[in-house]
């Protein structure tokens, strides 16, 4: 590998190599053959030549796209001649061989890293998608659903894994009323948002129930819209507690309703 300084020494862990030889096949990338190292004059002044004694010697570059990424050395410090042209080209070969799969692997342990993050990023969004407490679906450009969250299911009375694939209109045919294909086209092709509030009957809930619906624009990262995002929100309980507030206005004075949310916190005993 193309790393570290200076020649390595003795050691239990430390290979015993000449990294002078090392750097310089290293930096001018080019195989280095000695058959006879200590008597090299090329290298023979290296302290680590001289201290290990060595004989034959091969270095190679590892070359990925024409960069060198690292080296192949090997050496006999017994015998000198050990090495020809004939084990240099071998070497140089297998070289050429472990660059691309150092430069895979490498490559692959990125992508990896990269996928991770992602995934990461994905699992963090999909827990904020499910924890608003809104209804929301989203449509891609053909007015199919792909996705809902935890709330759209609990106020539609709808299960996700059902409705993702299907037209809107066909997950909420309930809304033909409001013509939802005429307020998709609104959103996709006018590029604007689109609010309304309807009264309809769910399935397995009592009563009408009062939906508020906002269709928005759904975009890409270059600002062009893909689809479509419908929030929902079941505002039933709050028009019942306004219709109520609204009868008692007929009964009770002004500065008592004003001071209602007040009087409904007191304790037992009521207040003067």
């Amino acid at each position: 590998d193309n790393t570290g300084k200076g020649d390595s020494t003795t050691g239990s862990r430390s290979p015993q190599i000449s990294m002078t030889i090392v750097h310089e096949v290293i930096e001018n990338g080019q195989p280095m053959l000695t058959d006879n190292a200590y008597k090299d004059p090329r290298i023979q002044d290296n302290l680590s030549v001289a201290q290990f004694v060595l004989r034959s010697v091969i270095c190679v570059p590892l070359v990925q796209r024409n960069q060198t990424i690292g080296a192949v050395y090997v050496d006999n410090r017994l015998r000198a001649g050990v090495f020809t042209e004939r084990e240099r080209n071998l070497l140089v070969a297998f070289a050429n061989q472990a660059a691309v799969a150092i430069e895979n692997a490498r490559l692959f342990a990125r992508i990896q890293s990269s996928l991770q993050e992602i995934t990461e990023i994905k699992d963090l969004m999909d827990s904020v998608f499910e924890s608003i407490g809104s209804g929301v679906l989203t449509t891609n450009a053909n007015d199919m659903v792909n996705t809902a969250n935890r709330a759209a299911e609990e106020i539609l009375n709808i299960q996700s894994e059902e409705v993702i694939g299907k037209m809107l209109v066909q997950v909420l045919p309930m809304m033909a009323e409001i013509d939802l294909e005429t307020q998709m086209r609104r959103v996709l092709d006018g590029d604007e948002d689109v609010s309304f509030q309807v009264s309809v009957n769910l399935p397995q809930r009592e009563g009408e129930t009062v939906l508020s619906l906002k269709f928005s624009p759904l975009k890409d990262d270059s600002d062009i819209t893909q689809g479509v995002t419908v929030v929902v929100d079941d505002l039933t309980e709050q028009n019942e507690r306004e219709a109520m507030l609204g009868v008692l206005q007929n009964y009770l004075p002004p500065g008592m309703m004003n001071r209602i949310h007040e009087i409904a916190g007191l304790d037992l005993g009521g207040e003067r």
